[in-house]
């Protein structure tokens, strides 16, 4: 069973002779309490039995909240008055009692012991600390067939991460740290806390995924294919620092993400006084699809779909995309004699759509980004389009799944230097997948066998070279999957 962060302030202790309170801290320590069972719920999601003595309690506050609300209206003899508040503080202290109950039977279980299950896990007796390790390990086999490259047969680790996650002093207060070994110039991957306070909404400060589109925000041990589609590799954002809330409404059935990030990517401060602004909305109406690709569980039939924006005014790539030497770069990087370096504005649209139903799932997206320079003596507009569409069924349920992906993408490849846009860099680039997953414990344990054909087209023409060229791929992956 895993961990139960269930940890109470010590507010919530039962006062051994209640005196009637204000109709206002009445109201306020149902909101109160309001929160504090949302987060019990959360961190006692696998334990049936929390879960529905939580429920009920929190169908009392529910109601408890609706008699505080009427007695605001009355307007009643004082003594009337004080009875009722009277009868609603002996019935909200009885409440607390009833969670602080459930909060020291879940400590008696679960206290000092390291357990098993989706990761291993440390917490103290009255619950104030938790710390959970997790780890990821993608060991795979990659053979490539490429035209006017060399073919490419090679075992390596894509992806070998560490990660310490829980909560300090108070469940509310959670972090998270995540190192990938796999990268050898950079590891840190995640480091952000958590503030909880409110049911609605989280607020998040430190480096994490950028909550701009699906594909890249969840987990890559949540996911179809070996990696994520180029469509989504190529218009994503990635990591950044900054600040984020991220919300949701009546139990899902409108989340929302606001963040204001430096705009630099991993671990990189801030070169000027602008800001990297992301926004993203999404509506479930039948609940939220879990955050997972492929429909494992079974489920009921679940669609989410909505999308994110992203506003950027990133400094000018010039100098890069010309290949310029350092004095030309100057006069390049200041082209309206300012004396600071030039802005392209950058505005990225995305929209997504995803449903799950008994084993099946249909996942797809499609992104658009524009670059203003700002100028047409600077430099003229460009848009870049792309998109994916992958679809899965478990044909035996939680051991076999069959995946299929198409996806297509015009890279704007912002930043690359003049060699890579002349040798290396497409146009265009499509893919056309299909993988099948062998899957035990879940997900946390398969192994998965791929196919993809890629196209690129046009390598050169982002630099305008006289002769542009195509280049087709055959790919197969195979990739062993251990997560904890």
């Amino acid at each position: 069973m895993r961990v139960l962060a269930l940890s109470l302030v010590s507010s919530l202790a039962l006062a051994q002779k209640p005196t009637p309170p204000k109709l206002e801290t009445l109201a306020a320590d149902v909101a109160a309490l309001k929160v504090d069972v949302a987060e019990a719920r959360k961190g006692a999601a696998d334990a049936e039995a929390a879960q529905k003595a939580l429920a009920d309690v929190e169908s009392r506050l529910i109601a408890l909240g609706r008699e505080v609300d009427r007695l605001a209206g009355l307007r009643a003899a004082d003594a009337d008055v004080r009875r009722e508040l009277d009868r609603l503080g002996a019935e909200s202290a009885s409440l607390r009692a009833r969670v602080a109950q459930l909060a020291d039977r879940a400590a008696r279980e679960e206290a000092d012991e390291f357990v098993s299950g989706d990761s291993l896990a440390l917490r103290t007796p009255d619950g104030n600390f938790a710390m959970k390790l997790g780890a990821r390990l993608h060991f795979r086999h990659d053979y490539q067939a490429r035209e006017r490259r060399d073919d490419v047969s090679s075992f390596l680790v894509r992806r070998g991460k560490l990660a310490v996650e829980g909560h300090a002093w108070r469940p509310r207060l959670g972090y998270k740290v995540q190192l990938d070994f796999a990268k050898r110039d950079d590891p840190l991957e995640d480091f952000y806390v958590d503030y909880r306070r409110f049911e609605a909404a989280t607020f998040r400060f430190g480096q994490f995924k950028v909550p701009f589109d699906r594909q890249r925000i969840l987990s890559s041990a949540r996911m179809q294919f070996p990696d994520r589609s180029v469509a989504s590799e190529a218009f994503d954002l990635d990591r950044d620092v900054g600040a984020a809330v991220l919300g949701g409404w009546r139990d899902g059935l409108v989340q929302w993400n606001l963040a204001v990030l430096n705009g630099g990517g991993e671990n990189v401060a801030n070169d000027n006084i602008d800001y990297l602004y992301v926004a993203r909305l999404l509506v479930s109406p039948w609940g939220p699809a879990p955050m997972e690709e492929g429909d494992i569980r079974r489920g009921p039939p679940r669609v989410t779909f909505g999308g994110g924006f992203a506003y950027d005014l990133a400094p000018t790539d010039i100098a890069a995309r010309t290949g310029v030497d350092a004095d030309a770069a100057g006069t390049l990087e200041d082209r309206d004699g300012d004396g600071d370096v030039d802005n392209v504005a950058v505005v990225l649209v995305g929209a997504e759509l995803t449903a799950h139903w008994r084993g099946a799932s249909l996942q797809g997206e499609y992104f658009w980004r524009r670059e203003d320079p700002g100028a047409e003596a600077i430099g003229p507009d460009r848009t870049f389009r792309g998109f994916y569409a992958q679809a899965g069924y478990w044909v035996l349920p939680r051991r076999v799944e069959l995946a299929a992906r198409a996806s297509w993408a015009e890279p704007h490849h912002y930043g690359a230097t003049l060699a890579d846009r002349q040798s290396n860099l497409p146009e265009t680039t499509s893919e056309y997948s299909g993988v099948v997953t062998y899957a035990r414990f879940g997900q946390d344990l398969k192994l998965q066998l791929e196919y993809a054909f890629t196209r690129e087209l046009d390598i050169g023409a982002t630099a305008d070279v006289a002769e542009t060229f195509d280049r087709d791929a055959h790919r197969v992956r195979t990739q062993l999957q251990l997560n904890f």
